[in-house]
């Protein structure tokens, strides 16, 4: 029997993640901790997430993936030098 794909975390918003946790009968204070290991440490595993308790990593790595972020707008300045990423 093969095992079904995970989901790329980055596809949940923050309310979803809020829920996921509720749903797994997990403290769903724990969300503004993961989104922020996500989006501003940038980790590319779970166990990168220090402040996250070890319960909340394990379950996270069961069902999803860290992909990546796609990139929706790309602004390039006029000197050519700076770039602007809107990623989702």
């Amino acid at each position: 029997m093969k095992a079904e794909p995970r989901i790329n975390v980055y596809n949940l918003s923050r309310s979803e993640l809020r829920q996921w946790l509720v749903d797994c009968d997990l403290n769903p204070i724990h969300a503004a901790t993961v989104w922020s290991a996500l989006y501003l440490d940038l980790v590319t595993s779970f166990d990168a997430m220090a402040d996250v308790p070890g319960r909340i990593r394990g379950r996270l790595s069961e069902q999803f993936c860290i992909g990546i972020l796609e990139t929706a707008i790309e602004t390039v300045s006029s000197d050519g030098f700076t770039r602007k990423y809107l990623l989702h």
